[in-house]
């Protein structure tokens, strides 16, 4: 099952998921120091072993993720979720993704903040 759980993962693309974790966390730290002209030396060397430290976790990471596959679904579901992301449909969905999704959490931003909006104006009518 493991094997599937590898295809399925590269398939949709959350295979990369421990390198764009890796990623993330070096931009952020670099953004945090880059203003600190006192700790260049310092600073380079501290993101070099934050780095490889990562990098070479990189594999504890992605056997976490396999493992809660594993965990959460079957032998059978892992070999559907494979079919349908390995069809045309399924690889339209992971190409789109990165395109839908941030305009579906805008879209429940802007209604929870609209929604909110309206639920504090009838809460203040009611206590008024």
């Amino acid at each position: 099952m493991r094997e599937k759980i590898i295809t399925f993962l590269t398939l949709t693309g959350l295979s990369k998921f421990p390198d764009v974790i890796t990623e993330g966390y070096v931009a952020q730290i670099r953004s945090q120091f880059m203003t600190d002209e006192t700790l260049p030396d310092e600073f380079a060397k501290a993101v070099g072993l934050m780095t490889s430290t990562l990098e070479a976790k990189k594999p504890v990471l992605f056997e976490t993720v396999i493992s809660a596959y594993e965990k959460s679904f079957t032998e059978e579901e892992i070999d559907a979720l494979v079919l349908f992301y390995g069809s045309p449909v399924g690889k339209r969905v992971v190409e789109l993704g990165g395109i839908v999704l941030p305009e579906v959490v805008a879209a429940g931003d802007a209604w929870g903040v609209e929604s909110l909006k309206s639920i504090e104006s009838e809460m203040t009518k009611l206590l008024s």
